[in-house]
């Protein structure tokens, strides 16, 4: 204890600082962020963006060429056409069925243990291929314009139905590996 005492005597003026030392303490702050921060974390981060925003640019483009070659025309006749509120409908149908598929995408699955569902989803689409023509021939039916919202309703509600497959699949993986381990 006496030789505590005898230090702080002997060193008083030197631990009797007024201000702290900021360039000591900021050089600490920046080796403790230096060693937190992981430069291939961000990289990842940008890769993962760039992956989403291209797939979902490409998941676009793909259901408007559909479309267009189901219905032989470029000018095919859609929802938009007839009214402005039909258009807004038409765009969140589609952009959830567009996040739905950006989702299964997201995961590996077998397509064949779903093929009952990818089977519905086909014909979904036949379905919608048909709409939009009658569309075409009759214009603003109300039986096809319903038809196809209703369509739309379908094909995210199996789109759901495979996604809960794959998941429940892969939290069944998850829980037969963490047992076995």
């Amino acid at each position: 204890m006496k030789g505590l005492e005898e230090y702080i005597r002997k060193n008083r003026d030197q631990l009797d600082v007024d201000q702290p030392e900021n360039d000591r303490i900021w050089a600490e702050i920046r080796v403790q962020s230096e060693k937190r921060s992981r430069p291939g974390l961000s990289l990842l981060r940008i890769a993962a963006t760039l992956l989403i925003l291209f797939g979902s640019v490409y998941l676009f483009y793909t259901q408007v060429l559909m479309r267009v070659e189901s219905s032989g025309k470029e000018n095919a006749i859609s929802l938009g056409d007839i009214s402005e509120s039909l258009a807004e409908k038409e765009n969140f149908y589609l952009m959830a069925i567009t996040r739905r598929w950006e989702e299964i995408q997201q995961f590996e699955y077998n397509r064949d243990e779903l093929k009952v569902l990818f089977d519905e989803l086909e014909y979904l689409d036949h379905l919608d291929n048909e709409y939009l023509q009658d569309l075409e021939e009759m214009g603003a039916n109300e039986k096809v314009i319903r038809s196809m919202l209703n369509n739309y309703e379908k094909r995210i509600r199996v789109l759901e139905k495979i996604l809960a497959e794959i998941e429940k699949k892969e939290n069944h993986e998850n829980t037969r590996i963490q047992i076995s381990v």
